[in-house]
């Protein structure tokens, strides 16, 4: 019975969420040639969203220490989120200087428990990143996202 519950409860959340979009829009997209094809490494995030200290430590360090996270925003909308050994594929949709969807391709509703020593794992930046919408702007080798709610990540490429 309790199982039966937590499908319907997630059926429910999922239903409820952002617009869906089709194969064929996510593959037929426009993706601006600066932001395709490069690795893109996170350096900084501001947000609520996740523990002041967790924030610290990763801004603190540039988002350079063994905790690393990586983007390639490649063709036909895949996104490639790589962080310490593991490859999750995503997706997104671009129009014009805004993503109007994205997934890291990390589930945000299960905990990650992989690397305890990682204040910033996946499953939180899933929980910050996923189903949101952002405005971004490239300036030379940095990306830099602003969500919708406030919250901001920003990249380098090399």
């Amino acid at each position: 019975m309790k199982s039966l519950l937590v499908v319907a409860a997630l059926l429910f959340v999922l239903g409820c969420g952002p617009r869906s979009y089709s194969k064929k829009e996510v593959r037929n997209q426009l993706i601006p040639g600066e932001l395709k094809n490069k690795t893109w490494t996170l350096r900084k995030i501001a947000t609520k969203k996740i523990p002041t200290d967790a924030l610290s430590e990763f801004n603190n360090s540039n988002g350079t220490d063994n905790c690393q996270f990586t983007f390639e925003f490649a063709d036909k909308g895949i996104l490639i989120m790589t962080f310490k050994t593991f490859k999750f594929d995503g997706v997104y949709l671009v129009d014009r200087d805004r993503f109007k969807y994205i997934h890291s391709g990390q589930n945000d509703l299960f905990e990650w428990s992989t690397t305890p020593e990682c204040k910033i794992d996946p499953m939180s930046l899933a929980f910050l990143i996923n189903h949101e919408s952002f405005e971004f702007k490239i300036q030379r080798h940095e990306l830099t996202l602003t969500g919708t709610t406030g919250d901001k990540l920003v990249f380098t490429s090399n």
